[in-house]
């Protein structure tokens, strides 16, 4: 019990006031600063996101720097795969094609980026 005579954790009365106050605890008050740090790092994460893609969004199509090209083409080969009724599949193979993609981080125009095109030649697509 404290000084009160309320046991520790327990609401009592606020003097003459009609409300009751509960104490706040320093695990509560830790707990609301983690959150509260928590949520500006989440925060300040997004933000950084948008921006990065608005710079890559304006770096293509205003072309930033002025001797880059933002389009490029690689060459691409899809694969069809069939499935058979015996659990096997069966592969049937295109001949590589150009595609054309975007030299940016992220897809942009409806393309995807040249980097990513270039580490995934093959395109397979099930039936």
């Amino acid at each position: 019990m404290d000084n009160a005579g309320n046991e520790a954790g327990r609401p009592q009365w606020n003097g003459g006031a009609s409300l009751w106050t509960a104490r706040i605890t320093t695990a509560e008050i830790m707990g609301t600063a983690i959150k509260v740090v928590a949520l500006r790092v989440l925060l300040t994460t997004i933000a950084l996101a948008a921006l990065v893609y608005a710079g890559d969004r304006i770096s293509i199509v205003y072309r930033i720097p002025k001797g880059r090209e933002p389009f490029g083409s690689v060459q691409v080969q899809k694969v069809f795969t069939v499935k058979l009724k015996n659990q096997k599949k069966e592969y049937m193979f295109d001949p590589p094609q150009p595609q054309q993609c975007v030299h940016s981080l992220f897809p942009q125009l409806g393309l995807a980026p040249c980097w990513y095109l270039e580490r995934h030649r093959t395109e397979e697509v099930d039936y």
